[in-house]
């Protein structure tokens, strides 16, 4: 499918809405991991519930049921380097620009994929204010494997294809670019880390401390 809209934007020829969105569709179909209906919540998620040390060493995140939106999990970042006041000026996000990191949510839409060892979601990077994909590989039961990377997703699919049908087509450059992240993001555009388990922090900037 890449190879196809690849020769065909070198020779020239028209791409139309149709042929570029169902093409986007299909090859996003191929990639598609997550099955919820096969997965007993509950339980899938004990495995990446609780604190996690990120891979920056200094970082913790808690991973719990998200305040908003059933059957995903969510994670808070509750120790971080730095002002524990400090706020997030970065962010894409107007709705949360200014907001406290301290507690804010920087783990979002996790949720079991076919394998019941890996699980997708998003990650949101506050020094960047940019947001990555995410996959989480449980390695042990104190080790996560983390894949964060830039990558193209459904939601932005949805997106171009609704622009398309109201006459608002992507151009070429934008339509490859989607393409490439789509294909390469995972492997070339992106990190993976390890994240460790660890007991609940005494000093987690979210609760006032006892003195």
């Amino acid at each position: 499918m890449m190879k196809f809209f690849l020769t065909a934007c070198r020779s020239g020829q028209n791409l139309t809405p149709a042929m570029l969105f169902g093409g986007l569709f299909l090859l996003l179909a191929g990639c598609a991991t997550t099955n919820n209906s096969d997965h007993d919540y509950g339980q899938a998620f004990e495995k990446i519930e609780g604190y996690w040390r990120l891979g920056d060493g200094v970082s913790i995140a808690e991973i719990a049921p998200c305040k908003r939106g059933r059957g995903s999990y969510c994670g808070r970042l509750i120790v971080f380097a730095g002002d524990p006041k400090a706020r997030d000026y970065q962010t894409p996000d107007m709705m949360a620009w200014g907001q406290r990191l301290c507690g804010s949510t920087i783990i979002s839409k996790i949720k079991p994929t076919d394998d019941p060892r890996v699980f997708s979601g998003r990650f949101y990077e506050p020094d960047q204010g940019r947001n990555y994909h995410l996959l989480l590989l449980v390695k042990e039961h104190d080790v996560l494997e983390a894949s964060i990377y830039l990558g193209a997703g459904f939601d932005e699919v949805i997106e171009m294809a609704v622009g398309a049908a109201f006459g608002s087509s992507p151009d070429m450059f934008t339509a490859l670019s989607f393409l490439t992240r789509a294909g390469i993001g995972k492997e070339h555009l992106g990190k993976s880390e390890n994240w460790q388990r660890v007991r609940a922090p005494q000093g987690r900037c979210d609760r006032p401390q006892i003195r």
